[in-house]
């Protein structure tokens, strides 16, 4: 876990210092989970890897290239509502499937403004609590985990809340919470193909 720890804090500065590292990762991320992730996990936590790894993708690519964002701008509150939402069909606990839904729902509107960053607007709620409600959410959903396709990484549960506490705080540090995320959760993917 520390190795983790400091890896990814290592990239996320990196991040900062050279942002074509943003678009570098997923794809290394989606080069190593085709070929040595799909023998480790299910199809459906593969599944849930693709969809993190484009979504990332989308992120950085939308960041870099004005053709992205006009797409982004327009999709990435469904995608992102979306992507939380799948974790409802892999839980048979009722209050955390209340509360993921509701998570859902209330994510913020996603806009990337003039200056290539990424905005979270307020919605159904304001976008600072969002954070720390999903990241609460999360943190429920992985510790009390009981599906069979999205959990198979119990032996690196405080890896998985690394990639949640890190990014949420992070928000509150430099507002790039989407980016520290997508970064995180591809890095996470890299360090659990070499374990």
């Amino acid at each position: 876990m520390y190795n983790f720890l400091v890896g990814l804090i290592s990239l996320l500065y990196a991040y900062e210092l050279f942002p074509f590292i943003g678009i570098l990762i997923p794809f290394l991320t989606l080069f190593i989970a085709f070929f040595f992730l799909k023998q480790k996990y299910s199809n459906g936590t593969m599944i849930k890897i693709y969809i993190v790894i484009f979504s990332a993708l989308f992120i950085f690519l939308a960041l870099e290239y004005d053709s992205f964002s006009q797409y982004f701008n327009l999709s990435f509150t469904y995608f992102l509502a979306l992507n939380i939402g799948i974790l409802i069909l892999s839980t048979q606990n009722r209050l955390i499937q209340s509360l993921l839904l509701f998570s859902s729902i209330t994510t913020p509107n996603i806009k990337i403004d003039e200056s290539k960053t990424i905005q979270l607007y307020d919605s159904l709620i304001p976008s600072d609590y969002w954070i720390i409600l999903t990241c609460l959410i999360l943190t429920m959903y992985y510790i009390h985990c009981d599906g069979k396709d999205f959990c198979n990484f119990n032996k690196n549960i405080f890896v998985a809340l690394l990639c949640i506490w890190i990014p949420s705080i992070l928000h509150f540090v430099n507002n790039k919470y989407l980016e520290s995320r997508a970064l995180a959760l591809c890095f996470f993917s890299l360090y659990d193909s070499y374990q």
